[in-house]
């Protein structure tokens, strides 16, 4: 599906079997970008994919489409079905809270003591810690109690703030302030902070001030309620040594359940799709913000995350930016076992690259999947 917006159009399809892997692509031209360009990214996804040991992925360049098949006989992934994004979700978030920040209605230098007193360092963490990933409260999956439950199959729904507590148990990584380490439990907090301040639940808050006026079609969070077509299944690839009777060549199906999108609510339950994801990150850089908004945006964006000598990434509301050989970009990353997703945008010149996959590969370090290369 293709538009007459769009500088580049391709279509790749694929197939994977017990044989080998075949890969047919077509490209449609504006004239600016020659066949020749549609040719290296389908092979770039086509080697990057087989990597990956994936067995489904969906790829959109500007709202172009790729679609790869399920393991499951006819039952595709494509871009018309809602996918967990994990952290990419983190943009919606991050952009309610500009809003509320130009309002006036939350400051940047606001205590968390202020919704959550029995927090650690709660009289010296501030929202900009938060947003910052300077927080020093740990990502809630190093507790031990939640752990305990996911090894023994015990999940239950959770409440966000059963999850702060959980964390919070766990002490701090370093002092507010002084360090980055990234953490999804700021963005849990930042979605109870939201509800405090506005009195209403956050699924109903981002649907009115976020995905309404960004015109999404499929952005919405994962509970089942909200997939009428049943949950979405991804994969772990075990390799050839499990006694798993549900293993397909090695790749073991999961369900994404609704105990799982609790766990993760505003920090990581969100679901898209790669459409959604490139208008997303367009708009919220070409017209959404109002000017004010969009100042303190960029205002915002100066907290150093990583500067290993070659190249510094810096934090932004809800993503991340950096500079690169075509100027600056901007994106963010997410994993939501075992879905992980990217969306990458480069304003200079227009161009944004969202992915979806739907699964990580446990005969390597799982970690590996945490972050998707950048195609």
């Amino acid at each position: 599906m293709c538009n007459g917006s769009n500088l580049l159009c391709f279509i790749i399809t694929c197939v994977l079997g017990l044989v080998g892997f075949s890969c047919d692509y077509q490209t449609k031209n504006t004239g600016i970008y020659q066949n020749s360009l549609g040719n290296e990214i389908s092979l770039i996804v086509d080697e990057w994919r087989i990597h990956e040991r994936a067995t489904g992925a969906v790829v959109s360049v500007y709202s172009t489409i790729s679609r790869y098949p399920d393991k499951y006989p006819n039952k595709f992934i494509d871009t018309n079905r809602a996918l967990p994004v994990g952290d990419v979700g983190h943009i919606f978030l991050g952009a309610r809270i500009v809003q509320l920040i130009s309002k006036g209605d939350l400051n940047l230098d606001d205590k968390l003591v202020k919704w959550f007193p029995d927090v650690n360092n709660s009289e010296s963490i501030t929202v900009k810690d938060l947003l910052y990933h300077s927080s020093g409260i740990p990502v809630f999956y190093q507790s031990e109690k939640l752990n305990t439950f996911l090894k023994n199959d015990q999940l239950d729904i959770f409440e966000p703030d059963e999850i702060i507590k959980m964390a919070d148990q766990e002490g701090n990584y370093f002092e507010p302030g002084r360090e980055y380490g990234y953490s999804k439990t700021n963005y849990i907090i930042l979605g109870r902070i939201v509800e405090n301040i506005t009195g209403y639940d956050i699924e109903a808050d981002l649907e009115e001030n976020i995905f309404q006026k960004l015109q999404l079609n499929q952005t919405f969070f994962g509970f089942s309620e909200n997939n009428p077509d049943g949950m979405p299944v991804g994969y772990e690839f075990v390799g050839d040594f499990t006694n798993n009777p549900n293993v397909i060549d090695g790749h073991v199906p999961h369900i994404i359940s609704d105990e799982q999108v609790s766990i993760e609510w505003a920090s990581g339950g969100i679901f898209s799709t790669t459409p959604d994801l490139i208008k997303s990150i367009r708009t919220l850089h070409n017209g959404f913000f109002s000017e004010k908004e969009y100042a303190i945006f960029n205002e915002l964006g100066s907290k150093v995350a990583n500067e290993d000598g070659a190249k510094e990434i810096q934090v932004t509301p809800g993503m991340f930016r950096w500079l690169d050989d075509y100027g600056v970009v901007f994106g963010q990353f997410g994993f939501l076992y075992p879905f992980s997703a990217q969306v990458i945008y480069w304003p200079d010149t227009d161009i944004a690259i969202a992915v979806i996959i739907n699964e990580v590969d446990a005969s390597i370090n799982p970690n590996s999947n945490f972050q998707l290369p950048v195609i």
